[in-house]
């Protein structure tokens, strides 16, 4: 039975050099294979046109963005050559609604403030107080 276990042994040991013979030459012939995709043609055009969103879409919020200035200017002249008080754009309305800090104690910093304002009698000053105070009121009713 040694004799039998021994024989298996080495019959094993030689498959296994055998083995190891043909992956060491499996190995040196091996051939390296790579695989190349190129995009589709359609792939710039849809890139480029993408691209030109884009562009369009920051043009169009930077004209947004004029015309929402140029308004306010002209809402400034207007009240500036009649004396008329002047209504708030939706614009500014968004704006005074737009997140950030919102509660009583924003509210009661924007009315000291125009404590302030007032004791200075500078129209300007008194206007800009006037509006924080309603933007801290605005926002904190919307919060509620």
């Amino acid at each position: 039975e040694l004799a039998e276990a021994q024989t298996m042994v080495e019959r094993a040991e030689a498959r296994a050099d055998e083995a190891e013979r043909r992956a060491e030459l499996a190995a040196a012939q091996a051939v390296r294979v790579e695989r190349v995709v190129e995009a589709p043609p359609e792939r710039a055009v849809l890139d480029e046109a993408l691209a030109r969103v884009a562009a369009a879409e920051d043009a169009a919020a930077r004209a947004d963005a004029r015309a929402a200035r140029a308004e306010r200017e002209y809402a400034e002249v207007a009240v500036a050559a009649t004396g008329a008080p002047r209504k708030l754009t939706a614009a500014e309305l968004d704006e005074l609604r737009s997140d950030g800090p919102a509660g009583p104690a924003l509210l009661a910093d924007a009315l000291k403030a125009l404590g302030v304002a007032r004791r200075t009698d500078n129209r300007f000053k008194l206007e800009e107080a006037l509006a924080a105070v309603a933007s801290a009121a605005v926002t904190w009713r919307d919060r509620l």
